[in-house]
């Protein structure tokens, strides 16, 4: 009978291990804890490498939403807004044109003014674009920051429990090691009986 991947030893072979200690093979037993320490070990390795995983699969997909509301934005607004900054350029300069009219040839002038308002225009409407990314960049990198705070948290209080877990059974294995000596010597005639009767048992 195997329990937790491990063979289960009966009550009755503990018994005899604890009143015969010269059977009990120490290096089998250090061999074996060291065998559990690794695979404990190989499974804390797994578990932080799925979660760096599941991290960088989160953070490709929100770059990816992030990209594509990018470009949505600018498909649903940005000509509307170039048109919006064309016809106020175009509001305005008319107004300057028919002012200079009056006094010189407004060709030159007009035309210059337009390129450099047009420029203009154009490096604000720049400027917001790379306002709005790194706003979202900014929200991106504060949520990542947050999920992997979150993981490593979990993995801390996982060792830490397995930590006391390790710690509270040896101190019930002290515990039960020591309990034949409190029993003295008036009861080795009942745990020799206890013996006697439990070697006709098979084992469990």
């Amino acid at each position: 009978m195997t329990v937790g991947g491990y063979k289960k030893i009966g009550k009755d072979k503990i018994k005899d291990l604890e009143q015969h200690q010269d059977k009990i093979d120490y290096d089998v037993v250090i061999e074996f804890y060291q065998n559990v320490k690794r695979k404990e070990r190989e499974q804390i390795e797994e578990d932080k490498k799925k979660k760096l995983r599941e991290v960088e699969l989160w953070t490709r997909a929100i770059r990816e939403e992030e990209k594509i509301a990018i470009e949505q934005y600018a498909e649903d607004h940005g000509d509307q807004e170039m048109a919006q900054i064309k016809e106020s350029i175009k509001e305005k300069q008319a107004k300057e044109l028919k002012e200079r009219q009056a006094l010189e040839s407004a060709k030159a002038v007009f035309e210059a003014h337009m390129a450099k308002a047009m420029e203009k225009r154009h490096e604000e409407w720049e400027q917001r674009k790379r306002d709005y990314m790194v706003e979202k960049m900014d929200e991106l990198k504060e949520a990542i920051l947050q999920h992997a705070k979150g993981e490593l948290q979990k993995d801390t209080n996982k060792q830490i429990i397995a930590e006391k877990d390790r710690e509270r059974a040896a101190r019930d294995r002290a515990i039960a090691a020591k309990k034949p000596e409190a029993d003295g010597q008036g009861g080795e005639e009942d745990a020799d009986n206890n013996w006697t009767r439990g070697a006709n048992k098979p084992a469990a």
